[in-house]
């Protein structure tokens, strides 16, 4: 199933800004209030010189900020140590639908959700979580990005 749903223009500018210059670690996105697009919901900018140590507590404090009851899409500028290729940085797409989310969204994102990750050329894979526990384990997400390396 396909949505008519737009996406705000702000929505790939934010990402491109990711891809080519690293300016942001994670870019939330949601579906705007009228259920009709796609916007810019918040960027966290990125430290380029941060040690790939403290990657982890990155992960974490992002995890930490999801809702519970609110359906969001992700990308996440993911940094880790592969043990085949070294240090990596890869773009993950996450679609965030928690359980507790109300069904006409839950909806609006999963027809929403093909035609959004489309318009983001460059993502390296795509996490579905509806828990928490789907995200909270960084090394979990290291693994499934080093896998789809290969």
């Amino acid at each position: 199933m396909s949505s008519a749903m737009g996406v705000d223009k702000e929505c790939t500018e934010t990402y491109n800004e990711m891809k080519t210059g690293h300016k942001h670690k994670y870019i939330q996105f949601k579906i705007n209030d009228d259920h009709k697009s796609i916007v810019v919901e918040k960027s966290v900018g990125c430290d380029k010189n941060a040690p790939l140590e403290g990657e982890s507590k990155l992960w974490d404090a992002f995890v930490s900020e999801l809702i519970p009851d609110e359906p969001k899409y992700f990308v996440y500028d993911l940094h880790f140590q592969s043990k085949e290729a070294g240090e990596r940085e890869k773009i993950i797409f996450i679609a965030w639908v928690p359980d507790a989310a109300k069904i006409k969204i839950k909806m609006l994102m999963a027809s929403s959700k093909g035609d959004f990750k489309k318009k983001l050329q460059g993502i390296h894979c795509e996490i579905q979580a509806s828990d928490i526990s789907d995200l909270n384990n960084y090394e979990e997400i290291v693994e499934i990005a080093s896998k789809l390396m290969k």
